[in-house]
């Protein structure tokens, strides 16, 4: 049996939603082996493309950036509606974490924001 707990939230002001996962960890996987099984799981997507894909880390977190053309074929034709994506993954205590951060009509400075939620990304004991 598969145990798993689920977080969403959505910001009606900044249009950012945010969903976190959690799971018992894979044994000795590390945060970016997560990372690496999630873009596996992305690319299987038949409407993905490893265009803009940014894979880092930063401290204990491993990071996947990614963006998807029109992913709820809302576009007009005249301007895209693009949807930019974070995953941030870490373990901890036998816990696998996955964080994803999304936005719709990402602006340069939507950045700043994406940059924010992952500075506050932390496990408190």
């Amino acid at each position: 049996r598969r145990t798993m707990a689920r977080l969403f939230a959505t910001n009606d002001e900044t249009g950012m939603i945010v969903s976190a996962f959690l799971e018992p960890a894979k044994q000795d996987w590390t945060a970016a082996q997560y990372r690496e099984w999630g873009l596996e799981q992305l690319a299987r997507e038949e409407s993905f493309s490893e265009t803009d894909v940014r894979r880092f880390e930063r401290g204990v977190l491993a990071i996947l950036d990614y963006r998807r053309p029109d992913p709820l074929g809302i576009g007009d034709g005249d301007k895209a509606y693009d949807q930019t994506n974070r995953n941030v993954y870490l373990v901890h205590d036998g816990v696998g974490v996955d964080v994803h951060l999304s936005k719709g009509d990402f602006q340069p400075e939507d950045g700043a924001l994406f940059e924010a939620v992952t500075d506050s990304i932390r496990i408190r004991e």
